[in-house]
């Protein structure tokens, strides 16, 4: 059964090659794990924002950063404002092992490091458009990352599991309940109760920081067209980054990466004879929690992009100072300003930028 459902997934050629990816690998774990009783979706938490990847693919960021995040199941991203030359875009994310419908349990989310890895496993998708020689262009992006803590111990699953998996007044009661086999409002009114005590062993375990130790590695690709319905899209380039989250003390850490892209197109041949070249870029940002408030941190940046290349790669922050502000359970906003290159002729300009990411199932911790 699982080679023929390895077969069967990759028979499907006619797709486009990161949903014949996603498929597969949905497919394949879906095999190999099936449907355990509780889901580590019910561990997840809300300690930082969850940036879509595929947005970094179509520039909508404005920065070379490669975000390390730690998934929830579905999310959201908005950018309303950004600088002159791009338009509105949004992006929607996916860690299919953290869902309810595809999620794994907390056992074999810690049977290996494989698995936890698939564990934060996530696939995306992001468009907006910017305007380019007073052309209106249409960006596409996809992506897969995969991300996980370099200790176990400092992932909120684990934290959340161990928890629940001791918590004795939660498991007293879930004991009474296969005992007894109450049922109609008996049975709702005990669930209820081992949901209140597991809440409060919660509330009392470790809490997770923010800032510990992580790394992720993603793939994606983008397409560009312009906005009248005769146009074709062209390949922006594939792009595979690296990325990994370095404590600095209890309250601040650093965000290391690197992006590689191949085949990028240069923008400046839009309208005539595409042009491809390589590039690399890295960044380092520097990330301060505000004491005692776990819903504000401070943000500083810098990369080394080439203002000198038309390529979109480069068209982001060179420095920039940003705010991270929880405005509700699982809403963040980002807000960024620096100095970076436009989009259009290359020169460096002053801009800023604001997004949206919305989780509306994130819970637990805060």
């Amino acid at each position: 059964m699982k080679n023929s459902t390895k077969i069967d997934c990759l028979r499907r050629t006619k797709r486009p090659k990161f949903i014949v990816v996603a498929t597969c690998v949905v497919s394949l774990s879906q095999a190999v794990h099936g449907q355990e009783a509780k889901s580590i979706k019910d561990y997840l938490v809300d300690i930082e924002p969850s940036p879509v990847s595929a947005a970094e693919m179509i520039g909508a960021t404005g920065s070379a950063i490669h975000n390390v995040q730690f998934p929830k199941d579905i999310w959201l991203a908005f950018s309303p404002i950004s600088d002159r030359n791009t338009k509105t875009g949004y992006g929607l994310a996916m860690a299919p092992a953290r869902t309810s419908f595809l999620g794994i349990g907390g056992q074999t989310y810690f049977k290996n490091p494989l698995n936890r890895l698939w564990g934060g496993t996530s696939f995306s998708y992001a468009e907006n458009a910017s305007e380019i020689s007073g052309i209106t262009y249409k960006k596409q992006g996809f992506s897969i990352q995969a991300s996980s803590y370099f200790d176990e111990k400092d992932d909120p699953i684990w934290i959340n599991y161990n928890a629940a998996l001791a918590c004795k007044g939660s498991n007293d009661v879930m004991d009474e309940i296969v005992l007894n086999k109450p049922i109609g409002a008996a049975k709702s009114e005990l669930l209820k109760k081992a949901q209140l005590a597991l809440k409060k062993c919660q509330a009392d375990a470790k809490q997770p920081k923010w800032n510990a130790g992580k790394y992720s590695i993603s793939y994606g690709g983008a397409t560009i067209r312009s906005s009248s319905g005769a146009a074709q899209s062209i390949a922006l380039g594939d792009t595979m980054a690296l990325g990994m989250v370095v404590p600095a003390g209890a309250n601040g850490a650093f965000n290391i990466s690197l992006r590689r892209t191949h085949n990028e197109l240069d923008l400046s041949t839009l309208g005539g004879t595409p042009a491809y070249k390589k590039s690399s870029i890295g960044a380092v940002r520097y990330t301060m929690g505000v004491a005692e408030d776990d819903n504000f941190r401070l943000l500083a940046e810098i990369s080394n992009a080439n203002s000198a290349q038309s390529l979109l790669s480069n068209a982001v922050f060179k420095s920039a100072l940003g705010i991270d502000w929880r405005i509700v359970e699982g809403a963040w906003l980002e807000f960024r300003f620096g100095r970076g290159k436009a989009i259009d002729n290359g020169s460096l300009e002053t801009k800023g930028l604001v997004s949206f990411n919305i989780s509306p199932s994130a819970a637990g911790f805060k």
